[in-house]
């Protein structure tokens, strides 16, 4: 299969050029990749405001622009903003499960998040709960108990 390197022929030819020889519709994936740091939108569901979810929420707002991370504090926001055309989904999703019974919320609305990089952020490490959290498919889980550091550089990475 031939890829297009889209970005070098716009930059070199310009979109007129593009919509010359591209159909429209090869030009989805060009309007995925060449999102800037301007168009990046992360979703943040942390139900606790205060201390681990505090802390997770300053560091990812290091990282991504404040205007560009949707922060969610219930499953039932969450839920309803995941329920939005698809179009408008957010590229990234980071949940925090502060306590099992966060975890056993979220459960609930999973099939909602198909579609959406997951970045887990789970309470504990016993077994059960690692298994929960895997049925999401997530990229990458991590642990309250830690500082962030490894799901910052993942995070960075995906964006």
């Amino acid at each position: 299969m031939f890829a297009f390197n889209y970005v070098d022929l716009f930059k070199t030819y310009g979109i007129e050029y593009l919509l010359t020889i591209v159909s429209p519709l090869l030009l989805i994936p060009f309007t995925r990749m060449t999102r800037g740091e301007d168009h990046i939108r992360l979703l943040l569901y942390t139900p606790a405001s205060e201390g681990v979810g505090e802390q997770l929420q300053r560091m990812i707002e290091k990282l991504v622009p404040k205007n560009n991370v949707e922060i969610y504090r219930s499953v039932e926001s969450l839920s309803l903003r995941l329920r939005q055309p698809a179009d408008d989904l957010p590229i990234a999703a980071v949940l925090l499960a502060a306590r099992r019974g966060d975890l056993t919320e979220l459960l609930s609305i999973r099939d909602l998040l198909r579609d959406i990089r997951i970045i887990l952020v789970l309470p504990d490490r016993d077994e059960d709960t690692i298994a929960k959290g895997h049925t999401f498919r997530p990229r990458f889980v991590s642990y309250t108990d830690g500082n962030f550091m490894d799901l910052r550089f993942v995070l960075e990475k995906m964006i």
